[in-house]
């Protein structure tokens, strides 16, 4: 799983959505974000992850 600071995210992540840490446990905001690197990196398996767990994996420090 591809491990992404808080920062890089906050700072990064081009939708309005997501517009602070807090935002990133909203379901929609994650969904939204999921979209994107789904879109720009092509990483996520929708079928194996569960939307939950990719987030919180995601939200981890290096």
């Amino acid at each position: 799983m591809l491990r992404i600071s808080r920062d890089y995210i906050i700072f990064n992540l081009k939708n309005p959505i997501c517009e602070n840490r807090s935002d990133f446990l909203n379901w929609k905001c994650s969904y939204h974000f999921l979209m994107y690197l789904e879109k720009n990196i092509q990483i996520i398996d929708f079928q194996t992850q569960n939307i939950t767990n990719i987030i919180k994996n995601l939200l981890v420090n290096f």
